[in-house]
């Protein structure tokens, strides 16, 4: 008889529904779709990186032409080579879904701006980015309403400034090409509210330039405090800084445009480096400097520069001021200790400490007054030895 301890050991016997005669096989990795072979990292980032060479460079089976439509000539004073139209077709088609863009007024890493346009256009189903050079950006993607969204649901901004949008086209060249143009939010500040309404706007925003959209919330009245619409605006012109309302001085405020002269309220540049500035001022030294030959003698001072402000008809009130961040609960701890220890409470030692520092301060200012006095010259009848 086996005791009560070693049949707790053995394990129970199999039921007979448990028992199989069978004998197990693996089966070997790749033999059918069920169990495909595993993919090293080499093998899975090659097939990524060759799906992404397929879609910018295309597939040898994608372009079809004939000899004739290819002609290549080497005589001459340098060789050249021609395509038909046939090949340039095929070579634009699969670039249709892409646009190009640039930041306004910035540059930006390319690092950075692929992680703002992952951010910016999340909704899409993916896109690859081209650095072209000279600050411009090539944004191929996969779909067409990707697109037409990028195109069309502006204006976009990126770090505070505004992310030019543009279609591309087999005439575009990143050395000479240049932003006319610039779809950006403008504001009417303090207009009454009885002007809230669609056509209306509309017609105020045509003052400015061409309207793109209204806000939803301004169109609503819901915010209140300023309409707001976006415009194309023409870069080489100056910017409207305020017009006239039923007899009533309306100015207008232009968000993400950081660099607005007050001379001659373009964009780009600032009052200092503006061309008709500069160009005003040469001329009118040039006039001075002629008068005082005749009436100045050589060795006078030349007359002083005058001091000319800057056109009434800009200033500060075009640039939308950007509100600073709002600081988080410890930002503000840090901030309100650092004051108390500026105005000589708790600065982690003693509460007397600033009493302690007075002191420090008055005893070094009666040794300096000491050390005046023994510097003095002794006056009267010299001591004798």
């Amino acid at each position: 008889m086996e005791s009560v301890s070693e049949l707790a050991k053995k394990d129970p016997p199999p039921l007979e529904d448990d028992r199989s005669t069978k004998k197990a096989k693996f089966r070997v990795e790749g033999d059918d779709e069920d169990n495909p072979p595993m993919v090293s990292f080499k093998d899975k980032l090659m097939e990524t990186h060759g799906t992404m060479e397929e879609d910018l460079m295309g597939k040898e089976d994608d372009l079809v032409f004939d000899l004739e439509d290819v002609v290549i000539e080497t005589e001459g004073h340098l060789p050249s080579i021609s395509l038909s139209q046939k090949v340039h077709a095929q070579l634009v088609k699969p670039w249709r879904t892409a646009v190009v863009i640039k930041l306004l007024g910035r540059t930006i890493g390319y690092k950075v701006l692929c992680n703002r346009l992952e951010s910016l256009w999340s909704g899409s189903q993916g896109f690859t980015v081209i650095d072209l050079g000279n600050d411009f950006f090539l944004v191929k993607f996969k779909t067409e309403d990707d697109a037409q969204y990028a195109l069309t649901q502006g204006p976009w901004s990126i770090l505070g400034h505004y992310l030019t949008v543009q279609q591309w086209s087999p005439r575009f060249d990143c050395s000479t090409e240049t932003i006319d143009s610039v779809v950006a939010w403008i504001r009417l500040p303090g207009m009454p509210l009885h002007y809230y309404h669609k056509r209306i706007l509309r017609m105020l925003g045509q003052v400015i330039g061409k309207v793109i959209k209204i806000d939803y919330n301004t169109e609503s009245a819901c915010r209140g405090k300023f309409a707001r619409i976006a415009v194309e605006l023409d870069l080489a012109k100056p910017l409207c800084s305020q017009f006239l309302l039923d007899g009533k001085l309306q100015k207008v405020e232009y968000e993400n445009l950081p660099l607005i002269c007050y001379e001659c309220g373009k964009y780009g540049h600032l009052s200092i480096t503006c061309p008709e500035r500069i160009n005003n001022e040469e001329d009118s030294h040039g006039v001075v400097n002629v008068q005082a030959e005749s009436t100045i003698s050589p060795r006078a001072a030349p007359p002083p520069k005058t001091d000319r402000s800057g056109n009434p008809k800009f200033g500060p009130w075009m640039m939308v001021s950007r509100k600073g961040k709002v600081k988080s609960y410890k930002e503000r701890e840090i901030i309100k200790e650092s004051s108390q220890n500026q105005n000589g409470r708790f600065d982690g030692g003693s509460r007397f400490s600033p009493l302690a520092n007075e002191d420090m301060m008055e005893r070094g200012a009666k040794s300096t007054e000491e050390t005046h006095v023994l510097d003095l010259p002794i006056k009267g009848p010299a001591s004798k030895i």
